[in-house]
């Protein structure tokens, strides 16, 4: 899982969320926050992919630019969790306190 706070604010979103996104292999699931709640984000131009190596396992995520908003860059925190059914063996957050900042390259312009 990965959550993303596009605003630098953790006073808006959920927990300071504003877009969540969630790796069931061999699916991806994104959301958005409403200001309410948790609502499936419109399919156009996400996409994930997983690759399970013998030395290192990777995850991509795409995203569209649209559901990072207007900021300079967002704030994220990953998580990986282990289910035993739907019952939750284990959690591991990365990072340990706080988020991690990615700034963006490209500034997002004025018509989207």
């Amino acid at each position: 899982m990965i959550f993303i706070d596009t605003d630098g604010n953790g006073a808006t979103g959920s927990d300071g969320d504003e877009v969540r996104a969630f790796l069931d292999f061999p699916s991806v699931s994104v959301e958005t926050w409403n200001g309410s709640a948790w609502i499936d984000a419109p399919s156009t131009g996400i996409g994930g992919r997983f690759e399970l190596g013998a030395s290192a396992s990777t995850w991509q995520l795409t995203l569209p630019r649209t559901l990072l908003g207007t900021g300079t860059g967002f704030n994220f925190v990953i998580v990986a969790a282990k289910f035993n059914g739907d019952n939750v063996e284990g959690v591991d957050v990365a990072p340990n306190g706080g988020s991690w900042r990615y700034e963006l390259v490209l500034k997002q312009c004025a018509n989207g």
